[in-house]
C-alpha cells in the first residue's frame, strides 16, 4: 500500500458521495480511503455504508474535532504516505 487517505466528515450527506467518487476513480495506483466520521445526524454514514463498502469507516460517538478525527484516521493508516 503507497497511499492512504484521510476523509473527516460531520453532517456531509450532501458532499461525500462526490467526494468519494472523485477519489476512488483513480485507481492508477493502489490506495486505501480512511473516513473518520464526527456522529453526523444526517445520513452521510448510511451512504457510505451503502454505496462504498471498501471505505474504511470510523464512526464516532460524538463531534470530537478535526484534529482527534485526523488522528484516528492516521491510527488506521497502512500506506506508506
Amino acid at each position: 500500500m503507497k497511499l492512504s487517505i484521510v476523509v473527516i466528515t460531520h453532517n456531509e450527506a450532501e458532499y461525500v458521495e462526490k467526494c468519494l467518487v472523485s477519489l476512488l476513480k483513480h485507481r492508477a495506483c493502489y490506495y486505501q480511503v480512511i473516513m473518520v466520521d464526527n456522529d453526523s445526524s444526517d445520513n452521510t454514514v448510511s451512504i457510505v455504508e451503502k454505496k462504498f463498502p471498501g471505505v474504511k469507516l470510523t464512526k464516532n460517538p460524538r463531534n470530537w474535532g478535526v484534529a482527534r478525527a485526523r488522528n484516528q484516521g492516521i491510527s488506521r493508516a497502512t500506506g506508506e504516505y
